[in-house]
């Protein structure tokens, strides 16, 4: 995090995005063995920043599709992310 910005990586993806308050929005972008996928999310942070649940759709890449998605802080610098 730098300031109000966010970026992480996750297996085969990253985000970035913006946090306000207690909420994040982003663009998460995503290469796996089905192409790539695109889209926004949307994640509310626990009092303690160390966790997230939210939502997120895909808007390009192949089919449309939306889920939830929880995470937690393993360490500094990653994230335990649970797609949904």
């Amino acid at each position: 995090m730098d300031g109000n910005r966010v970026s992480s990586k996750y297996n085969n993806g990253y985000i970035i995005g913006w946090v306000t308050g207690n909420e994040m929005e982003a663009d998460w972008i995503e290469t796996s063995e089905f192409g790539q996928g695109i889209g926004p999310l949307k994640f509310v942070l626990s009092p303690d920043g160390t966790r997230f649940t939210g939502i997120w759709s895909r808007t390009a890449g192949i089919g449309n599709y939306a889920g939830s998605w929880s995470g937690e802080c393993v360490s500094a610098n990653s994230a335990g992310v649970s797609p949904g």
